[in-house]
């Protein structure tokens, strides 16, 4: 659609049909939509905080939520390269 190419995702494609494949076209199109609006809004978020543990936080809650995951972790290597340390943990119950 014209919102579509114009990277406009916040509308919604109405196209019902009696045609299967046409109306699962369209309820595809508005997933895609809503998914790519979230992740423009997100990415505006994550680009304005100046804080690295907020920031990594916000990355593994938005991660595990789009996922659907029952949680998220995210792994940094220590300053100098020997390990990885747990920098953030995004669960389900909001911890």
């Amino acid at each position: 659609t014209a919102a579509i190419r114009q990277f406009r995702f916040d509308q919604v494609v109405d196209t019902r049909s009696i045609v299967l494949e046409i109306d699962r076209l369209g309820k595809s199109i508005n997933l895609m939509s809503t998914t790519i609006e979230h992740f423009l809004q997100m990415i505006g978020s994550l680009a304005e905080e100046k804080e690295l543990d907020v920031l990594l936080s916000k990355v593994a809650a938005e991660t595990r939520a789009t996922s659907g995951a029952d949680a998220a972790l995210l792994l940094l290597f220590s300053e100098d390269r020997a390990v990885l340390e747990v920098r953030s943990l995004s669960a389900g119950d909001g911890a």
